[in-house]
């Protein structure tokens, strides 16, 4: 894999703005492993008026990118570029990351609290982070060519260096792994206020009978977190950052199958397949009706019913021994979960029960 060398190169903040990063670089000396690939475009927009800089770090620094307060995008978006650090651990001064400043902006731009122990386990040097928020010159600036990329996947140079993680990992989570569950089912009915299907709740209640652990990632540390996934034989998770970890995995022993909350997760499908063996989508894609997000919009945050719900618990019955499916109970269910789904307004809640009952009425 490629290491680009920028000598005497400003690097700025991102502005996020209509699906694209702005920022990073200036346009005239951007170097192309600095860049944000994307379908069908890269994903950033380096700057043509950039400002001049007003700190300057002497001695050689390794680029790792964007990084704002997002749990699942620091995974998929933001760390791919730290494969450097295992080749040459003592040669740079600081990881230096880009700030973005208005995706989950902090009145006092810092470092998500949860990434310097994400980098411990993975192995990595304990060195410095720098946070660019500002302008920012480097004497010599390392830019690593990205392992994994957003929507397109991981290249296969990029193994190596997940297996070198994930030997890491294993061996920090050793004494958690005996205790683990070997069946997880990760739900958002702890999150509904950022999208998730309704009725997923009787998904859980079933699967709880046939051993299921139910897990809210976010009440775990990443070491658990991460003993989990190792050692899980069967994941069913709610599309959502819970799986995201697997991200610095070079494989995943256990079976993993989605609820999806859109009719195209093609985000997991391309992380998870080089990864499983079995990776399983339970709704087809015409199964799936997306609802207004809590404003109103149709947006990542939307909520998801399925039409066809007993079609999505009869491919889980297949598979498990699962309790006779009670439509009056999923539907009970499906209400109260879309109840207790945040709303700015009354009008969205009565937009989405409109919905639901329309499509009802006319099947």
């Amino acid at each position: 894999m490629s290491i680009q060398t920028a000598k005497n190169s400003s690097v700025h903040p991102y502005h996020f703005e209509k699906g694209k990063f702005i920022g990073g670089f200036a346009s005239e000396d951007v170097l192309e492993n600095a860049r944000m690939p994307g379908i069908p475009s890269p994903r950033d927009i380096p700057l043509t008026d950039s400002p001049r800089p007003n700190r300057r770090y002497e001695g050689r620094y390794l680029f790792a990118g964007p990084l704002w307060n997002h749990f699942g995008h620091v995974l998929v978006d933001c760390i791919h570029r730290l494969w450097a650090l295992l080749e040459k651990p003592d040669r740079y001064e600081a990881i230096v990351f880009a700030n973005v400043q208005n995706l989950r902006a902090r009145s006092v731009p810092q470092i998500p609290s949860f990434v310097p122990p994400l980098l411990d386990l993975m192995g990595l040097p304990a060195i410095p982070i720098i946070f660019v928020d500002e302008a920012t010159e480097f004497e010599i600036l390392d830019i690593p060519e990205l392992g994994s990329i957003y929507k397109i996947g991981l290249s296969p140079a990029y193994r190596p260096y997940l297996k070198r993680y994930q030997e890491a990992i294993t061996k920090r989570t050793a004494l958690f792994r005996e205790k683990t569950p070997t069946r997880i089912f990760y739900g958002r009915g702890h999150a509904l206020r950022d999208g998730g299907v309704i009725g997923s709740s009787y998904f859980e209640k079933s699967l709880k009978h046939a051993g299921f652990l139910s897990c809210v990632p976010e009440d775990l540390s990443l070491r658990l977190q991460f003993a989990y996934l190792l050692q899980a034989e069967e994941i069913i998770f709610e599309e959502g950052s819970s799986i995201h970890l697997t991200e610095l995995l070079h494989e995943v022993k256990s079976n993993v199958r989605i609820l999806p909350r859109r009719p195209n997760p093609h985000v997991f499908q391309t992380a998870l397949t080089p990864r499983c063996s079995v990776y399983q989508v339970l709704a087809k894609p015409n199964n799936i009706i997306q609802l207004p997000d809590r404003n109103g919009n149709m947006s990542p945050a939307s909520l998801t019913f399925y039409k066809d719900h007993e079609a999505v618990y009869n491919e889980l019955s297949k598979i498990f021994d699962l309790p006779d499916f009670d439509k009056s109970l999923y539907e009970t269910l499906e209400l109260r979960d879309l109840k207790a789904a945040p709303v700015k307004s009354p009008s969205i809640l009565k937009q989405r029960l409109n919905m639901i009952r329309n499509y009802r009425e006319e099947t």
